[in-house]
């Protein structure tokens, strides 16, 4: 993925989840939003770049060596990974231990903005 896909794509995920955040988008209308760029993305195919097979041990695991830019991709996917999975597990009223209330996927959006962008909740 080229550096200029990979900051595109990072600006379309924030707009969905500032406006959801800013009560401009209802939760249906988030989770939908959110999901149809999960499915761009995925037509995408954006994999993370392979230097070569180089791979390295990291806390004794073998682990393979991206490009420079991979690791910010990569650790972007993973977060957004973490955001599908709390939109998976997102239920008007949750009955079983991991499924979750709407407040409970603000606070994960919320924690997902500030640990990426370094910004607060607005809500």
């Amino acid at each position: 993925m080229d550096d200029v896909a990979y900051k595109r794509d990072q600006a379309a995920y924030k707009r969905i989840i500032d406006s959801y955040l800013a009560h401009g988008t209802d939760v249906e209308g988030f989770i939908g939003a959110f999901m149809d760029q999960w499915k761009q993305d995925g037509a995408k195919e954006h994999k993370l770049p392979f230097v070569a097979q180089t791979f390295a041990v990291e806390q004794g695991k073998l682990m393979p060596l991206f490009a420079e830019q991979a690791p910010d991709v990569h650790r972007f996917g993973r977060l957004m990974d973490r955001v599908f999975t709390s939109c998976d597990c997102y239920r008007p009223d949750p009955e079983g231990p991991i499924e979750i209330s709407e407040a409970e996927l603000r606070r994960e959006l919320s924690l997902f903005r500030y640990i990426w962008w370094g910004e607060d909740a607005r809500d």
